[in-house]
Parts: structure tokens; sequence; C-alpha cells
């Protein structure tokens, strides 16, 4: 993982919600007693604070998974490019690589190492 995430507050999060308005107008982001996120806004009618906040947990508690499949995904990737450059032509192994360069593209956003 990279040094920002590694301080991050330890996975999984939950979904706190203060107050007893349907749909709640503040919602929490949690680690058991300890507040990471608050959300809310003056359009709670539309219920999309529950959403955001729903959004933001899948993909944090995913995260760890997510960058360790895109490593396995990438090692997968390298033996099987090893074992076909004895047997395959080059149309496979364009394939083989263009789809390692996407996960190394996709594990970088991940960690940080580059920017939108």
């Amino acid at each position: 993982m990279s040094k920002e995430t590694d301080k991050a507050t330890p996975r999984p999060w939950q979904i706190a919600q203060y107050g007893n308005e349907e749909p709640a107008s503040l919602i929490g982001i949690v680690k058991g007693d300890t507040t990471i996120a608050l959300l809310g806004n003056s359009d709670h009618k539309q219920g999309n604070i529950a959403a955001n906040a729903a959004l933001i947990i899948r993909a944090v508690n995913s995260y760890d998974k997510l960058v360790e499949a895109c490593e396995a995904d990438l090692r997968l990737m390298g033996n099987l490019l090893e074992d076909l450059e004895r047997i395959a032509g080059p149309a496979v192994i364009s394939g083989i690589m263009g789809r390692m360069r996407l996960t190394r593209a996709t594990l970088a956003l991940a960690k940080g190492e580059v920017k939108l």
C-alpha cells in the first residue's frame, strides 16, 4: 500500500446516521467510536447523502482487495507472457502487454502514485 493509505484509519469503515430525519441530513463515516468524516448538505430531501456515504464506504473498504487483485493480475500476466513468448504470435503478446499497461496505470492511480 502507499504511505498515505497506511496512515489512514484501519478498515472496515461504517455509516452512522445522526438524528431521526428520513432521509438523513447528516451521516457519519466511522470506525468504532472514531468519526472519520461527516456528510451533509442542504438538499437532503434527495437522499443523496446516504448514497454518497455508501459509495465512499464501498470504495474504501474494497481498496486493499482491489490493489491485491491488480498486483496478482500483473504477476499472472507476466508469467503468461513468458510462456507465450515461446508459442504465440505478436498479436497475443501485444494484447497481454496492453492489459498489463492498463492494470499498472489503474494500480498507480489507486496507490496515489499519479493524479487524474
